[in-house]
C-alpha cells in the first residue's frame, strides 16, 4: 500500500508540476500539497510569500483548476491575498475537511510550521468530511 500510495503523491505532484511550470517560471516557489490520505487526490495547494520569497513571487500565485490559498508571512499577522488575516484555528475544515491532532497555541511563522505544530490528520476532499 504505501508504494502505491507514494506513486500516487509523486504523481499528483509531477502533473502539477509539468502543468503549471510549463509556462517556465524564473525562480521556483515551494508548494505545499495537501491531499487526501486514502486516495492521493489534490485538494488544496497553499502557497506562501515570505522574506525569502517575496522579491520574486508572483503573487498570488493562481493554478487553474486547483484550489489554492496565498498566505503572506512578510507582515506582522499573516494574511490571504485579499489582506483578511489567515485564520489558522480554522482553515483546515474548509480547506482540508480535517481534524488537527493539536490545536495552534501560538501565530505559525509559516504554513509548515503551521502543520507541524497542528499535524492534520486524515485529509478527505469537501463533501465527505467526517
Amino acid at each position: 500500500m504505501k508504494k502505491v500510495l507514494y506513486t500516487s503523491k509523486r504523481d499528483v505532484f509531477s502533473t502539477w508540476l509539468n502543468d503549471f511550470y510549463v509556462q517556465k517560471r524564473s525562480r521556483y516557489i515551494w508548494a505545499q500539497i495537501c491531499y487526501d490520505w486514502n486516495t492521493a487526490e489534490l485538494l488544496h495547494v497553499v502557497f506562501e510569500k515570505n522574506s525569502e520569497n517575496q522579491a520574486y513571487i508572483q503573487w498570488p500565485v493562481q493554478v487553474p483548476g486547483v484550489p489554492v490559498t496565498n498566505i503572506d508571512f512578510t507582515t506582522d499577522f499573516p494574511t490571504l491575498e485579499n489582506g483578511d488575516p489567515w485564520d489558522y484555528l480554522s482553515w483546515h475544515k474548509s480547506a482540508l475537511g480535517c481534524d488537527l491532532m493539536s490545536e495552534p497555541r501560538e501565530k505559525p511563522e509559516s504554513f509548515w510550521d503551521w502543520r507541524l505544530k497542528t499535524r492534520p490528520q486524515g485529509n478527505v476532499p469537501r463533501g465527505k468530511a467526517k
